[in-house]
C-alpha cells in the first residue's frame, strides 16, 4: 500500500513499509524488524554527504525494494535467516555468486551491495561487507568501467535529434519537450519532469543560468548556465502547457510516477529509443550535451569520440565544467561521459590521467 505525499508541487507515492513486506514472505520476526528500520532510518543518507539533509523518496523507495529483493534471493539460495540481526559475510558471498551466474553486471552487483552496507550499518555492523571482487568468482574481471567504453550519446550512434524528437512529438507533445529538454540543458529525466519552465525561462533571461533543484540526484541542486540561444527557445515552448498548479508540464491527472510510466512507455515502447533498437537511451541526450560542452571548450571531440592531445589547461577546465554542469561532485564522474581522460607523460609511449582538482 503506498500513501501519497506532495514533492515539489507534484504528488508522489511513498510506501507503507509494513503492508509491503508481507509480500515477501518473510519469518514474522524479520518483518517485524525490516519494517521498524526502514521506518525510523530509511530518510539518512547511507554515507556522510555535504549536507544533512534527508536522502530523496526515490532513494527510499530504491533501498527499500532492493533490501527486500535480496533477502528474498538469500532463501531462495538456501539461507532464510530468521532476523537481519543473522545475516552474515557468507550470506553476501552466496549472494554475489548467485548474481554473477545469472549473468548481473557489476554495476549491478555493486549496487545491491551498497544497499546492503546501508543496511548493516543500521544494524550495528558497518564494514561488515567487504569490496564485491572479495566474494566474486571471477574477481580478475570484477571491477566497473569508470570511463565510457563506448559512446552512448545520439550523434554517436547516428541518431537525428530533431528527426527523433518530432517523432517522439508525434505520440506525446510534452514527452518530448522533457526530451528536449535533455538535450538542451544535459539534465536527468526526472529533473526534466520537474523542471518549471517559466521559473526556468524568467530565470535564464534575467541571470544567464538556469536553478536545476527538483529531482537532482543526493539532493543537490545546481546551476547550469545558458550560453546559446536555442536552448531559450526550447524553455519557451516548454513554458506553454506548463500546469498553474504544479508550475511542471506533468498533467494535473498524473503522479510523478504514472507520469513517468507514460514518459518511458512513449519513448522505449513507441518510439524505440532503447540500446537495444537504437544503440543509445533518453539518457543519451545527457551525454550528447556533456560531449558538446567539452568540445566547445577544448576544440577538440571527447576522447570516447575519438580525441586526443589536448592543451591541459584548456582540459582542465572542461573537465570541470563538465562535472559542475553534470551535477557531480567527483572529477572522475565525467570520464563516465567523455572517456577516460589522459595526457601525456614523462617519457616515450608514456600516459596518465588527468584528474587534478
Amino acid at each position: 500500500m503506498c500513501l501519497s505525499v506532495v514533492k515539489g508541487g507534484v504528488a508522489m507515492q511513498i510506501l507503507d513499509y509494513r503492508r509491503e513486506i508481507e509480500r515477501y514472505g518473510f519469518p514474522a520476526r524479520l518483518e517485524r524488524e525490516l519494517a521498524g528500520l526502514f521506518q525510523k532510518l530509511n530518510g539518512q543518507p547511507g554515507k556522510r554527504r555535504r549536507t544533512d539533509a534527508l536522502v530523496s523518496h526515490k532513494t527510499r523507495y530504491r533501498r527499500f525494494v532492493n533490501v527486500c529483493a535480496t533477502l528474498r534471493d538469500l532463501a531462495q539460495v538456501g539461507y532464510q535467516i530468521e532476523s537481519i540481526y543473522n545475516l552474515k559475510e557468507k550470506h553476501v558471498a552466496a549472494l554475489v555468486v548467485r548474481w554473477e551466474s545469472e549473468g548481473q553486471t557489476v554495476g549491478t552487483i555493486e549496487n545491491k551491495l551498497s544497499y546492503l552496507r546501508t543496511l548493516c550499518k543500521w544494524v550495528g555492523k558497518p564494514g561488515m561487507i567487504g569490496a564485491g571482487a572479495t566474494y566474486s568468482a571471477k574477481s580478475g574481471s570484477f571491477k566497473r568501467p569508470g570511463a565510457a567504453q563506448v559512446d552512448k550519446s545520439w550523434e554517436g550512434n547516428g541518431i537525428d535529434p530533431v528527426e527523433l524528437l518530432e517523432r517522439v512529438a508525434r505520440h506525446d507533445e510534452v514527452v518530448s519537450l522533457q526530451l528536449e529538454l535533455q538535450w538542451a540543458f544535459g539534465i536527468r529525466m526526472e529533473e526534466a519532469c520537474l523542471l518549471r519552465p517559466v521559473t526556468a525561462l524568467r530565470q535564464a533571461l534575467g541571470t544567464g543560468k538556469v536553478l536545476i533543484e527538483h529531482g537532482t540526484k543526493g539532493g543537490r541542486p545546481r546551476s547550469v548556465t545558458v550560453d546559446q540561444v536555442w536552448p531559450l527557445e526550447v524553455l519557451t515552448r516548454a513554458a506553454q502547457p506548463a500546469v498553474s498548479r504544479t508550475g511542471t508540464m506533468i498533467p494535473r491527472e498524473y503522479t510523478l510516477d504514472r507520469w513517468k510510466d507514460h514518459y518511458y512507455y512513449v519513448v522505449r515502447r513507441k518510439c524505440g529509443l532503447t540500446k537495444k533498437d537504437l544503440g543509445s537511451t533518453g539518457h543519451g541526450a545527457r551525454h550528447s550535451y556533456l560531449q558538446r560542452k567539452f568540445e566547445a571548450i577544448t576544440g577538440k571531440p571527447a576522447p570516447v569520440k575519438g580525441g586526443s592531445n589536448y592543451d591541459p589547461e584548456l582540459l582542465e577546465w572542461a573537465m570541470r565544467e563538465v562535472v559542475e554542469r553534470a551535477g557531480h561532485s567527483r572529477p572522475a564522474k565525467g570520464q563516465a561521459y567523455l572517456g577516460q581522460i589522459l595526457v601525456r607523460g614523462r617519457g616515450a609511449g608514456r600516459s596518465r590521467a588527468v584528474l587534478r582538482w
